[in-house]
């Protein structure tokens, strides 16, 4: 069992000082450890637990990078099948953690994007290293901790189209496109659009979404205004108008403001979650949540960012199913009292959310994989050893760790960990 020092990330997206949980769950340490107070006026977005390079955490006291320490320990740490799966077949850095656990605060929206699949990750890294930096798929798992929003996945066929027909702003932007599509598309009727094969629907769907993405900034302008106008004229505002007006006061005459008529407007309790597969289109609006991803910072991006945008891409990638939300939803599985498992089809993670609600609640658990667990509320004991909120552990795939609560409130622990003992390694 080793403590760990994480990295905080401040992107502009993030909130701010101590209304973040990041901010909230370093505060204890952060002074010491950096050497500078909290600041309130910062962004504290996102608290990295792994050895990506980009913000790769740290072994206590010593202060040696993790990928180091595991390097050394590799046989003490992963277990022999972990090893052949992921440093031997799949080509991970040796001593490297697959996966990258997380905490995220949104204060505002992230970009319309989506993450390649390993095919797709390893070309874009030959081709644009500048950009892509690593060869590796993202599959990702979020977990809301606060009311959580998100833009994910394709609206039904049926309801992008109906959105166009009743969205004048939208229908004239997309015209200037491809009037000929889109009066194609006005005119289908409902049994017109009940015919259509699953392809021709996807076919049919990726070429609105490309007419809308490859919108020329100048009709943006001109559309997008006229919207913001009528919808601020109204008495009343649906909850997607709302966030219409939010992501044009945020990002301005932006194309991803025009995305939410054609992608799903979700919004998570605390405990339930999102799968992201590969090449799914989707975007994080606000609250706080875990997430655990395959060690990537592969982002394709096309809109709601100041950041790269490679419209192109994204546009071809996409899976393009209007049924991918259902498949999406990875709200855990009960698996006693105090743990809820999070199990993606994927190996590379799995995440366990553990409440212990009163004092001297004990739970003792195994994952049989390289583990980062970390306190989130409360406090306890783990192994015998105190342990605060914001406190991050490393455990070997061998460990069977005890956690006690020792405080008057529950004691919520996440871990993260590989996920081959669930997932039949090919």
């Amino acid at each position: 069992m080793q403590r760990l020092e994480c990295s905080v990330q401040h992107y502009a997206w993030g909130k701010k000082g101590l209304q973040s949980s990041v901010c909230d769950l370093v505060k204890e340490n952060y002074e010491t450890i950096h050497r500078k107070k909290i600041d309130t006026d910062k962004p504290y977005a996102e608290l990295w637990m792994g050895t990506h390079p980009n913000a790769p955490s740290k072994v206590q006291p010593s202060s040696e990078l993790l990928s180091s320490f595991l390097k050394s320990q590799v046989s003490n740490y992963f277990s022999s099948e972990e090893i052949s799966e992921f440093f031997q077949i799949r080509g991970y850095e040796f001593a490297s953690l697959p996966y990258l656990f997380k905490v995220l605060s949104v204060n505002q929206a992230l970009s319309i994007q989506a993450h390649p699949d390993e095919q797709l990750a390893q070309k874009l890294f030959k081709s644009d290293p500048e950009h892509y930096k690593d060869p590796y798929h993202k599959p990702e798992l979020c977990c809301a901790l606060t009311d959580f929003e998100a833009l994910c996945a394709f609206q039904k066929l049926e309801t992008i189209i109906s959105n166009i027909r009743q969205v004048k702003e939208l229908q004239a932007l997309l015209k200037s496109q491809n009037h000929e599509l889109v009066e194609h598309v006005i005119s289908l009727k409902e049994q017109d659009i009940a015919k259509l094969s699953a392809e021709e629907r996807k076919t049919l769907l990726q070429k609105l979404f490309h007419a809308l993405m490859t919108s020329s900034k100048s009709q943006v302008e001109t559309h997008l205004p006229h919207l913001i106008n009528r919808l601020n004229q109204s008495e009343t505002k649906s909850g997607l108008e709302n966030l219409i007006l939010r992501l044009y006061s945020d990002y301005g005459n932006d194309i991803g403001c025009f995305s939410v008529f054609f992608l799903n407007y979700v919004t998570l309790k605390p405990g339930e979650g999102l799968f992201l597969g590969p090449n799914e289109p989707h975007a994080y609006l606000s609250g706080d949540c875990m997430e655990c991803m395959a060690s990537s910072d592969n982002v394709v991006r096309a809109g709601l960012t100041p950041k790269f945008i490679d419209t192109e891409t994204l546009v071809e990638m996409l899976t393009y199913d209007d049924c991918a939300l259902d498949k999406m939803k990875c709200n855990g599985e009960k698996v006693n009292d105090f743990e809820t498992l999070y199990a993606p089809p994927v190996s590379e993670f799995k995440v366990q959310k553990i409440v212990l609600p009163n004092q001297f609640d004990k739970y003792q658990w195994s994952t049989n994989a390289i583990s980062i667990a970390i306190v989130l509320e409360g406090k306890g004991l783990i192994n015998g050893e105190k342990f605060v909120k914001g406190d991050v552990v490393l455990l070997p795939f061998n460990a069977t760790p005890e956690i006690e609560n020792a405080g008057n409130d529950q004691m919520v622990v996440f871990v993260a960990s590989t996920n081959i003992t669930n997932i039949s390694v090919k």
